[in-house]
């Protein structure tokens, strides 16, 4: 298992895990970072907001590893 940590990139804003999570490899980070990622968009959308960004998955030592970029829009 490996610690894998999942900052929130957003236009304006960054928010860094603190917590992080035990994986056992980058494929199920980049899954769980997918969801992640899609949970956002849902929810930003269902409050009636546009949302575009990255969630950067970083290793126990804060280097990046990969980014999982997302957006969503609102559709009239």
């Amino acid at each position: 298992m490996a610690l894998f940590f999942f900052n929130l990139i957003l236009a304006r804003e960054r928010i860094e895990d603190d917590e992080g999570m035990d994986l056992p490899d980058l494929d199920a980070a980049k899954e769980e970072a997918k969801a992640a990622a899609r949970e956002i968009v849902v929810d930003w959308l269902r409050s009636g907001r546009e949302i575009a960004g990255e969630v950067e998955i970083a290793d126990a030592d804060s280097k990046p590893l990969l980014r999982i970029p997302f957006h969503g829009t609102i559709i009239a």
